[in-house]
C-alpha cells in the first residue's frame, strides 16, 4: 500500500511549510514521510502558480490535489477553472483531484472533465450534505465519478463504522484513495496513536489503495510514530 501525509499536517507544527508547498519547496519532507502527497490548493491563485512554475514532484510515486470551493463558480468559470485542472494533469500526472460535496455545485459541468480524475469525498458530521451512503451515491452514480474514502468523516457520522462498512460494499470499484486520521473535538483530524480509535484503522478493508493520512500534529517527532502506529494495524 503507498502510503502518505498531506501538506496540511503541518499547520500546527510551523507556519512556514504552508508558503513551501505552495512555492514547490518540498526539502521538509523526509523520505519515511510515504510515497504519496496530497496538496491542499485553497485558492485558484495557488493552481495559476503550480501551472506557471516548474514544481519537482519526483520524491513522491504519487501526487493528488485537494481543490479550491467551486460551488461558487459560475459556469464559465468552473469551465475555465477545471481546464486549468486538466493543465495541471497533464503538466504533473496528478493521480487524483479531490471535490468535497457542495450545495450548488454544477457536477453535470464537472461530468464533462472526467479525464482529469475527478473523486469526491464524503463529508464528516459539521456538513450538512454529502455525508451518508445515498447522498454520495446519487452524485457517484449519475455523474460516474470515482471516490476517495475518509475513514475519520465515517467515523464522525457512525461511530461504529457500518458506514464505511456499506461505503465499502456499494462503491469498492470507485474508491481511488483513502484519508485517515484520528478525532477529537478541540482539532478535530488528530494522530491515531494518541486517540488509539483503532476502529477507524480496521474500517480500511482494499490494501491496494493509496492511502493519504491527515492526522495534524503536535510536533515533528509525531510524524513517524502516527505512520508506524497505523501500519501494525492495517
Amino acid at each position: 500500500m503507498i502510503i502518505g501525509l498531506s501538506s496540511g499536517n503541518f499547520y500546527r507544527i510551523s507556519a512556514e511549510i504552508k508558503h513551501k508547498v505552495l512555492s514547490g519547496d518540498f526539502s521538509f519532507w523526509k523520505k519515511d514521510y510515504g510515497d504519496i502527497v496530497e496538496i491542499h490548493l485553497p485558492k485558484e491563485k495557488d493552481i495559476d502558480d503550480f501551472l506557471n512554475k516548474d514544481f519537482d514532484f519526483s520524491c513522491f510515486k504519487l501526487v493528488s490535489i485537494h481543490v479550491p470551493k467551486v460551488s461558487d463558480k459560475k459556469d464559465d468559470d468552473l469551465y475555465r477553472f477545471l481546464t486549468k485542472l486538466r493543465l495541471l494533469k497533464e503538466k504533473y500526472g496528478i493521480y487524483n483531484f479531490v471535490f468535497h460535496i457542495e450545495k450548488g455545485a454544477n457536477w453535470e459541468l464537472l461530468s464533462g472533465f472526467k479525464d482529469i480524475s475527478i473523486s469526491v469525498e464524503n463529508m464528516d458530521n459539521d456538513k450538512n450534505i454529502g455525508r451518508s451512503l445515498r447522498e454520495i451515491g446519487e452524485i457517484i452514480s449519475r455523474y460516474d465519478f470515482n471516490l476517495t474514502l475518509d475513514l475519520q468523516h465515517c467515523y464522525t457520522n457512525d461511530k461504529s463504522m457500518s458506514l464505511a462498512c456499506d461505503f465499502h460494499k456499494e462503491f469498492k470499484n470507485k474508491i481511488v484513495e483513502y484519508h485517515i486520521s484520528g478525532f477529537c473535538s478541540k482539532f478535530k483530524h488528530y494522530p491515531l496513536f494518541k486517540t488509539k480509535q483503532d476502529r477507524i484503522i480496521k474500517a480500511l478493508e482494499i490494501k491496494n489503495i493509496p492511502m493519504v493520512i491527515e492526522s495534524t500534529f503536535d510536533k515533528e517527532s509525531d510524524v513517524k510514530k502516527e505512520i508506524d502506529y497505523i501500519k501494525a494495524l492495517i
